[in-house]
Order: C-alpha cells, then structure tokens, then sequence
C-alpha cells in the first residue's frame, strides 16, 4: 500500500465526511526484548526539548536485504566474517546458528570487497572499520563485534548512520584481566596459564552471543551505539517497548500529509517517583514509530534517534506521578501528542488542538485507550479502523455487517463518546486489510461523518 493516503468523499455529500488512508507500518527490524543466554544472561539492553518541523512524504523506505522464504522453508542461516582470531569455544557459539567465515589478515581492500556479503563482522583491535567499510556493508551488514573492550578502530558515528549494531565484549576482559593482577599481586600465580586460556574463551563467547543476539532481532546487552538498560528495568519494559512503538506509529499516520510534525510529546504516567523511571528505551521506539514510516532510509532502534535528529525532530519528555496508578506495574500509560499539525482525522484532535493518542498495557498486551478526547479500550494488534459518527443506536451492526459482507473478520471493537446522543468514535481492529471498495461502503453510511484505516 503506498505511503500516499488518498480522501473519499461520501457519496452523501456531507461535507465533514472523509475517508483517510494511511501510511503502511514497515517493520525494519524485531523490537521485543530478550534476556540474552550464556556467559552475561543477566543483562540487556538498547538503543530531546522543541521540535522543528519532520515533513510528512510519501517515500517508500528502503529495505534491508531479507532472505524471502515460504513458511515451510528453512530460515537462510546468516553470514558471520570473522576478521581476526577468535577462540575456538567463541566460533562454536556463532556455527551453531550462523554460517561463519574466517578470514585472518585480510587489507583493508580485501574487507572492503567482502563485507557486503556477510549480516556480522567481528574483528579485534588489528581491523579498521572505517565509514568505507560501513558503507560497502550498508543493505546487509547488521552487526559489527569488537571482541575486546576498545572501539578506537570502529566508526561509531558511521555505524550509526547506517543502523548497523556494534557490541563489544568488556566483561570477559576486565574481569579476567583483574584476577589476573590479583593473582600476581599475591603471588599465587600457579593457575595463570589456565586463566589466560580462560579469558580468551570468555572474550570469544561473550563477543559470539552478543552477535548472535543481535542477529536474532535481540537486544545487545553490550551494545556500544546504543543506550544501556539494566537487566531488571528491561525485564520491567518488556510489555511497553511494542506499546511505545505503535503509538507512535499510529500518530504519525494520523498526520494530513501535507503537514509537517512540528513538536512531539511523550507523556508517562506511573505511581512512582517520576525520577526512578528510566524511558530511555521507550522514547528510542516511539521514536522509531514516528520516523520510520515517513523516512526514505532504513530505520531501526540504532540510527532512530539520529535520523530524526536529521530531521530537526526532537522527542521531549514528561514523568507523571499518578496516585491511583498500579504500584506494581512501571507505568500506568503512556501518551504520545503531535503538536501544531493537520490530521486527516480529525477526531484524533483534543481539546488544545493536537493529536493525541494514549495507550497502556492490559494482561501483558498492548491497548489503546484514548484517542484525541475520546476514551476506547481496543488491542494493538493488526489492522485498526477508527470512525467518527453520531451517536445513535444501530451503528455497530451496520459497520460490523458491512465487514462480513466483504469477508473481513473484526477481531475486536470499542466505542468511546463525548456525550450521549452527540459524537461517538467507533475502534475496529480487523484481521484482513479491507479493500476500497468495502471503506467506500462504511463511508456511506450516512451517520459517519469520517474514519481513517491504520496499520500498525
């Protein structure tokens, strides 16, 4: 579906009545958090205030190269270059999930040809990967692994740009290397060659898993150009991460194409101390359901921030503490508000004037519960049709007949209003994506006066 979002006029001839189109959610790269197996299970991690203005286009973004399989295919293993020597108990931790290829002593016009083909590059402190590098890699090189702790000889602002991960191993060395010295320094050094061999292998399993997690859509708990989220706040997060994303998501389609999104607002509420909340992970993926759907390039957790930056957007923030709030729970919602633009719903505007959507987490999934000044209760998942009708008996089943007609399953729906007898906003989450004609028939019933199609 392209990213232009046509209007339909009713056939009624009402003239506040219109049919909105929006933007298709493009997925980049999975986004639910993981906590990462092996050596450092314990951690994971990810990945400012007025905004200018981030125009609304209607270019297709570009894809990363996937492997396109049929359901019953086997997934196509990904490609691991392995630059420098590593640990053989770090090379069986990447076999067991990638095709690996190594390749000692290559100059930098040998890397240059070769990292095109591989999804991870994992090198020591002897390989330079430089802006060229990157770029020759940029389409499928996700992951570059610096086994050590340095990352003097890694572009990080390149690899950024191009949304390429780069993870490091800093435990396995600095551990080791201090029962190293503790050993010496108490002259008990009888078992200095096996922790020798010992920090070799834990460098090489740490770097692997932290490549392999990557690779698999996780979150690196050793990620260099990204945010670091303690174990336990990530394990709290969990559930908001895919909630943050589709809000923002679900906001910029409601944008009039042909406005630009001046100012963004992300809202979180929560029953504790606003200064014990740590939203970092949660504003990168509001952020990169805003950026993504409207940006030419290729969006994910790692450059979100920068390409919106590039943009001149920036997302402020603000912590609310809500006594009646879910003490248990780390936040009670969170809300997304587009300032000073033009919506192509315009029941998604508020009282002041801006769009906003509201959403929270209900029995560990994702809902929206408030869209402009109207309150609803629907899942985050799927397709969803919001309508803005008057309200009055019988339209449910006018909508939902209409949808069984054109064999669209409705998986789920909300009615939120004003005041009794007034307006009313209808929220139909939908398995199939309705063709035109069955959103031309729903815009013809002559007590909706608009509705917009969204896919999140």
């Amino acid at each position: 579906m392209s990213a232009s979002r046509a209007l339909l006029s009713s056939p009624h001839g009402v003239a506040s009545r219109t049919f909105t189109r929006a933007a298709p959610a493009r997925l980049a790269a999975p986004s639910i958090p993981f906590a990462r197996s092996g050596a450092l299970r314990a951690r994971s991690a990810i990945l400012s205030s007025p905004a200018a203005t981030v125009p609304v286009t209607s270019a297709e973004p570009k894809r990363r190269i996937s492997h396109s399989v049929s359901d019953s295919a086997p997934l196509a293993k990904p490609a691991v270059l392995v630059a420098e020597k590593l640990g053989e108990a770090g090379l069986e931790v990447l076999r067991q999930f990638a095709d690996v290829e190594c390749a000692y002593g290559m100059s930098p016009a040998e890397l240059l040809a070769k990292v095109a083909q591989f999804d991870a590059l994992i090198v020591r402190s002897g390989t330079k990967v430089t802006r060229g590098v990157l770029e020759a890699g940029r389409g499928r090189l996700r992951v570059v692994g610096r086994a050590g702790v340095g990352i003097d000889n890694v572009d990080l602002q390149a690899a950024t740009e191009a949304g390429c991960l780069v993870v490091n191993a800093p435990t396995a060395n600095t551990v080791a290397a201090a029962e190293h010295g503790i050993a010496l320094l108490a002259c008990m050094a009888r078992n200095v060659s096996q922790a020798d061999a010992a920090l070799k292998a834990g460098v090489a399993i740490e770097i692997a898993e932290a490549v392999g997690g990557a690779l698999r859509g996780e979150l690196a708990a050793t990620a260099v150009n990204a945010p670091m989220v303690p174990a336990e706040v990530m394990s709290e997060l969990a559930p908001y991460v895919s909630l943050a994303e589709k809000l923002g998501r679900l906001a910029v389609q409601l944008v009039a194409g042909e406005s630009g999104i001046k100012g963004v607002k992300v809202v979180y509420t929560s029953a504790r101390d606003p200064d014990d909340l740590d939203t970092r992970l949660l504003r990168a993926m509001v952020t990169k359901g805003i950026v993504e759907p409207v940006s030419s390039t290729f969006v994910n957790l790692v450059n979100a921030d920068y390409t919106a930056k590039q943009r001149g957007l920036r997302i402020a923030e603000e912590r609310v503490s809500h006594d009646n709030a879910a003490a248990e729970a780390p936040l009670e919602s969170i809300q997304v508000r587009l300032s000073h633009v033009q919506s192509r719903f315009a029941g998604a505007i508020s009282d002041g004037g801006d769009i906003v959507v509201v959403g929270r987490v209900k029995y560990g999934v994702p809902h929206l519960t408030v869209v402009g000044p109207y309150e609803v209760d629907v899942s985050l998942e799927g397709n969803l049709i919001l309508c803005r009708q008057v309200d009055q008996p019988g339209m449910i089943g006018k909508v939902g007949n209409i949808l069984g007609e054109r064999n669209v399953n409705v998986s789920f729906m909300s009615v939120g209003r004003t005041s009794r007898g007034k307006q009313a906003i209808m929220a139909i989450g939908v398995d199939e994506e309705p063709d035109k004609k069955t959103l031309e028939k729903i815009g013809a019933i002559p007590a909706v006066e608009e509705f917009v199609f969204l896919e999140l």
